[in-house]
């Protein structure tokens, strides 16, 4: 059995130096509750900085909604009771869905749950501090991913689209040349993975947003031809007779390094609409392949000029 490597990521790392900071930043104003600053810093420190920035907004609304709503309900009912603590959990859930803000349901609830159950000191200044702990340990999050080489999974999504483009030939060989229908099941999820790490691409950035733009651009374009590439295959697949491959793209898909036989092709029932219809997505398959191929490599030498 082959032993399965771990290592430290940069994330790991990133995540260490922010707690650290959070925790210390907590000690200099002596917080009763230092670990709300380290869940904090915890939190913050997502893949992306856009994504930090989401947990920043999350944790400040369900923070603010959850400890007023707790505030204001232990002025009417100090005694604490467990049915009205849940009757107000119900009420802040409601609310927050009515405003909008489904995103901060969890920890409203939570900061709801802390100024109502937490005795001893002033409920609002409980409240005030723990905003501050926990915000300062996002933001502190924030800055150390920010600084400390921000995530780009630029050259992941180049790695998906450089999968979705190998996997192409051999299903063109299988169905155009061998005439059997191919699997292309794990190509549909190897462009499905392609468009993830994409989104995750053009996410807004804090830095070099001129530069980003560009290679959103350059990146988009990529998936385009790879969804184009995908489409016509899959139109292809769903032929009920292959037809034959005329001469241009014949040479076109030996130029690529597919075996191509005259003879493969001599007893294969099909009428000239098939031929037609093959030629027709074949033809687009193909160009979309070589412009792909083209804008990797001019992607390559644009990047080792920069």
């Amino acid at each position: 059995m082959q032993k399965r490597k771990y290592y430290i990521g940069l994330r790991t790392i990133k995540t260490g130096i922010a707690v650290a900071l959070a925790v210390l930043f907590a000690q200099m104003h002596n917080a009763e509750l230092p670990m709300f600053a380290a869940i904090g810093a915890i939190l913050g420190m997502n893949k992306t900085l856009y994504e930090t920035r989401d947990t920043f907004r999350a944790q400040m609304v369900g923070i603010l909604i959850g400890s007023i709503l707790g505030c204001l309900l232990l002025l009417l009912y100090p005694n604490r009771n467990p049915v009205v603590i849940g009757l107000g959990v119900i009420v802040l859930i409601y609310l927050c869905n009515l405003i909008g803000a489904q995103f901060a349901v969890t920890m409203a609830c939570i900061a709801f749950s802390c100024v109502l159950l937490v005795t001893g000191g002033d409920p609002l200044l409980y409240f005030i501090w723990r905003l501050i702990d926990t915000l300062a340990g996002i933001l502190i999050a924030l800055i150390v991913n920010a600084l400390i080489k921000p995530y780009n999974n630029y050259s992941a999504v180049i790695a998906r689209l450089r999968a979705v483009q190998s996997d192409i030939l051999p299903h063109v060989e299988t169905c155009v040349i061998r005439g059997i229908y191919p699997d292309i099941s794990p190509l549909n999820k190897t462009m499905q993975a392609l468009r993830v790490e994409l989104a995750v691409f053009q996410q807004p950035v804090l830095f070099h947003k001129k530069r980003h733009a560009l290679d959103k651009a350059y990146l988009c374009g990529c998936r385009q031809l790879a969804e184009r590439m995908v489409s016509e295959l899959t139109a292809l697949c769903t032929m009920d007779t292959f037809g034959v491959p005329n001469e241009e793209n014949c040479r076109r898909m030996q130029h690529l390094g597919l075996t191509v036989s005259p003879d493969r092709f001599a007893n294969r029932p099909c009428s000239e609409t098939d031929n037609a219809v093959l030629n027709y997505h074949l033809e687009n398959l193909l160009s979309a392949y070589d412009y792909l191929s083209e804008m990797l490599a001019s992607g390559i030498r644009d990047r080792k000029k920069n």
